[in-house]
């Protein structure tokens, strides 16, 4: 039975899900019509889900019967979940136009464009998700959606070694996410897989439970949002076709784990230790990853690791109690990184490399492209007025509150880095003279020119919507923890706090060290002492984390295979010892049975045959002598009694008689003695 609140809230999840089903269906016959089917559905979704906007805050919800007795399935269209399954369905849309040129000449386009759907819709229902179990079957299905994109070039090796390492990792974090949930469903009583109820009753469950719940669905979230030491599976999902790197992989699907931890928060900030723990995880990432997008020469893996570093901004961001700025930034980084990915896109598709060595002078060429990628760039180094500015200072702003000094100090130098690596990538691919490789390159189609422009324009807006986020967003609990409490902004006191603010002082210094860092990079950087030269080349090598993952397999291969032969050994051995077992127990059961059992046999037959042979005494000396006697008696009665009376009436009864007599008592004595 359906208890229907608001059938509308359902649609970003359910309108995708079924064209994902209707266009694999299309496919079948005629493929042609599959992304004319696909772009139509996405932009229906979009259309959808941004008319929801207005409604965000305001209890739209959707429920129907599951999974009986256990969890029903819940739609909450909330300010944290809506504005995230909002920007899943407008970026689709906008990626599923873009992907109309990109992937016209490939192969399993049926393949793609359901998928692609099919993404978009479990990443919605895991955003909108008022039940732990259903937010849990979405993050699978994100999950498995992710791996079969990655590995979409299937025959290309580096493809499918990147998708087999993504799903691999990412298990690891999902391991933990299902421990933790089991542990509150368990722990609440009555049992619950719903959101709001565990948030509410959270204080009521037991401190050791929390704890676990906690740090486990942490370790969740660190997988899905590639937090260092599992953030090595994104660099090698840059195999994926591009415009599934700027939706998934930028976009999106990672921002799962920053949803997660951000949702949990009034629960787990209770939990000692656990908000440092969130805020020096995310630390550690922000800064390892800018280091290693600063080493990088291939281009989308450089936007990868610059993903895994502002990821590490918004777990920063939750640590530090700043529930708004983490979905603030998080919303600006996926309009400014989709923008730059699909930049990043339209080279390649030109160029045919993504080695930034081999690619110089596309303005030239390519001067609308050139211009979204600027504005990216922008976005993502904090220059003003670009969204990344607004939320990375409010980032900042959340960190001084809570005191959390030493953290802000990396998470500056972090944003240093960013300014460095991502001007350094423009000015390394776009100007100079034209390379070889782009040579014959040209601007891309409108379908594919739409998009970037559609993003460069929301790179340069998208700040404004801080209204509708701080109004509808939901304040974290307990209100006393540093920067929980949210209130409602316009972008005008979005303006002066952020220009009145101490975040403003360190963004200032960030850009004028990134402007002098980048204008001087060859000179700096080569009379670098040879440490710094050292770490470079350890970034360039991803800080050995694939190298230790590699060794650490090898090792526990190794160990796997002593113990697999040990117990092969063990067996083979055990089986020597039952089957000598067997063999003495076949000797032993032989003696008896010739001894004990024959013997047995043997003496029972004896004394049958001696029964035998006393029973046929008994009845010839007995039953037949009794016979002989009672007929001689008869015979002589009969004598008598013709001698008493020869011819007589009298004399012929009684003999009659007496022979009666004797039949019977014959009769009876035989009877008697068989018995």
């Amino acid at each position: 039975m359906v208890n229907l609140m608001n059938t509308t809230s359902a649609l970003p999840v359910v309108l995708p899900l079924v064209a994902a089903v209707i266009v694999a269906l299309a496919g079948l016959f005629d493929e042609r019509l599959v992304p004319h089917l696909a772009v139509t559905a996405g932009v229906l979704n979009a259309a959808f889900a941004l008319a929801m906007v207005p409604r965000l805050g305001g209890g739209a919800s959707f429920r129907c019967s599951w999974l009986p007795g256990i969890s029903d399935f819940t739609v909450v269209f909330d300010g944290l979940g809506g504005i995230i399954a909002v920007i899943a369905s407008v970026l689709g849309a906008l990626i599923l136009v873009y992907s109309l040129r990109y992937m016209e000449h490939e192969h399993g386009k049926t393949r793609y464009y359901a998928l692609v759907l099919l993404f978009i819709g479990a990443m919605s229902g895991l955003v909108l998700s008022g039940s732990l179990l259903s937010l849990y079957f979405f993050w699978e299905t994100v999950g498995i959606c992710s791996f079969s994109l990655i590995g979409f070039h299937y025959e290309d090796p580096k493809a499918l070694k990147g998708a087999i390492k993504a799903f691999i990792t990412t298990r690891i974090g999902d391991v933990g996410l299902i421990a933790g949930i089991l542990t509150l469903y368990f722990s609440t009583s009555p049992h619950t897989f719903d959101i709001s109820t565990i948030l509410e009753h959270a204080g009521s469950i037991a401190p050791g439970a929390l704890a676990l719940a906690a740090y486990t669905m942490l370790l969740g979230a660190m997988g899905k949002s590639a937090q260092v030491p599992l953030h090595v599976w994104l660099p090698d999902a840059m195999e994926a076709p591009t415009s599934v790197s700027a939706l998934i992989h930028a976009a999106t699907m990672v921002n799962a784990g920053v949803y997660l931890v951000a949702r949990m928060y009034p629960a787990f900030s209770k939990v000692s230790g656990w908000t440092s723990t969130v805020m020096w995880v995310g630390v550690f990432t922000l800064l390892a990853a800018a280091f290693m997008a600063l080493a990088a020469k291939d281009l989308k893996r450089m936007l990868a690791y610059s993903t895994v570093s502002q990821l590490g901004y918004m777990f920063f961001a939750v640590g530090a109690g700043g529930i708004l700025a983490s979905q603030f930034h998080l919303a600006s980084h996926a309009v400014f990184k989709a923008l730059l990915f699909l930049s990043a896109g339209a080279i390649i598709h030109e160029a045919g490399t993504r080695n930034m060595d081999e690619l110089s002078g596309a303005r030239k060429r390519m001067p609308v492209t050139a211009m979204a990628f600027l504005l990216g760039v922008m976005g993502l180094s904090g220059v003003p007025p670009f969204n990344g500015f607004f939320s990375k200072d409010m980032v900042f702003a959340a960190a001084i509150e809570a005191r959390a000094y030493v953290p802000l100090a990396l998470a500056v130098l972090g944003a240093v880095l960013t300014f460095i690596y991502s001007w350094r990538a423009y000015f390394k691919v776009f100007e100079g003279e034209v390379s070889a490789s782009l040579r014959h390159a040209h601007e891309v189609q409108p379908a594919m020119k739409w998009p970037l422009l559609v993003l460069a324009a929301g790179t340069v807006t998208s700040w404004l919507l801080i209204g509708v986020q701080s109004r509808t967003l939901p304040s974290p609990e307990p209100v006393g923890v540093a920067g929980a409490a949210q209130h409602a902004l316009t972008p005008l006191e979005l303006v002066r706090e952020t220009l009145t603010g101490p975040g403003f002082v360190l963004s200032l210094i960030i850009m004028a060290c990134g402007y002098l860092l980048v204008r001087n990079y060859d000179r700096v950087f080569s009379q670098m002492p040879h440490f710094a030269r050292s770490l470079l080349n350890w970034a360039f090598d991803g800080f050995y984390f694939d190298r230790f993952y590699q060794n650490l397999l090898t090792v526990a291969g190794r160990a796997g295979s002593i113990a697999v032969a040990s117990l092969d050994a063990a067996i083979v051995l055990a089986a020597r010892g039952l089957q000598k077992a067997v063999s003495a127990g076949t000797s032993f059961t032989s003696a008896i049975d010739h001894k004990l059992i024959e013997g047995f046999g043997r003496l029972l037959g004896k004394l049958a045959f001696a029964a035998s042979r006393l029973a046929t005494f008994a009845d010839r000396s007995l039953i037949e002598g009794s016979g002989q006697f009672l007929w001689k008696t008869a015979e002589q009665s009969g004598k008598t009694t013709a001698e008493i009376d020869e011819g007589g009436l009298n004399a012929r009864v009684i003999a009659l008689v007496i022979g009666l007599s004797v039949v019977v008592l014959i009769v009876a004595v035989e009877t008697g003695v068989r018995m």
